[in-house]
């Protein structure tokens, strides 16, 4: 008696490295114990200014569903088993895929301390779990090699674009000691961090060397230079 196909839907957006890493280590396991069966949803192209309901998903019958924490209200009336992402403020029941973020800020500082480095500082985020966690790893190797970390200190609570936060980023960065090494939490902060660095005149890596996390090429590699990066 054959079993039935597991019909799994998946609300993935493959933007970013982290998620196509999901997305690959999702299709491995279904091909070592599948065949599974995966709903996606269409490129925008295709649908312009129609989203996914919930009467589309329980047409397709799923036995389950991967999605971001953001998309828990549109799968929950299925009645059918969650695996979360992006679970940053979430605390609740449904399980969930997190990257070990302590351990990715000690790989970050041992990459930096590897370099000969003796300054060190950290630009991260406001109200990520993620940042804090990784923050939290790369002072705690820092500060086992006997240094410090220089912190800086978003101007409000609340996450600013870019464009607004920039000003803030540049004076600070002017001020640390150089030559020095800055950990960023995620690859995007890093690249803007770069930027920053050599529209200040800064060598990148004489004067300032710059980690981020998620080793996503598309990111690293447009960077100039390249971008170093702690793979998830």
């Amino acid at each position: 008696m054959s079993r039935a196909t597991p019909r799994v839907i998946l609300l993935l957006q493959a933007t970013r490295g982290f998620d196509r890493g999901v997305l690959s280590g999702i299709t491995r396991y279904a091909s070592l114990h599948g065949p599974w069966c995966f709903y996606r949803e269409q490129h925008a192209y295709f649908l312009p200014r129609r989203k996914t309901t919930v009467d589309e998903l329980r047409a397709w019958k799923a036995s389950g569903a991967v999605c971001p924490v953001s998309r828990f209200d549109l799968v929950r009336p299925l009645a059918i088993p969650i695996v979360g992402l992006d679970l940053n403020d979430y605390d609740g029941p449904v399980p969930g895929i997190v990257s070990d973020d302590v351990k990715l800020g000690r790989q970050a500082a041992e990459h930096l301390l590897g370099l000969g480095l003796e300054r060190f500082a950290f630009c991260g985020l406001v109200g990520m779990r993620w940042s804090d966690e990784r923050l939290k790893g790369f002072t705690d190797e820092i500060s086992s090699a006997g240094r410090q970390v220089e912190m800086y200190k978003p101007p409000r609570k609340q996450r600013l674009t870019w464009v607004r936060e920039e000003p803030a980023v540049k004076a600070w960065i002017k001020q640390l000691p150089k030559p020095i090494g800055i950990f960023c939490p995620n690859d995007d902060r890093s690249a803007y961090v770069l930027e920053t660095c050599r529209s200040l005149g800064f060598g990148v890596p004489d004067d300032i060397s710059v980690i981020g996390v998620d080793d996503d090429r598309y990111i690293c590699d447009l960077a100039n230079p390249t971008l170093s990066s702690v793979a998830t």
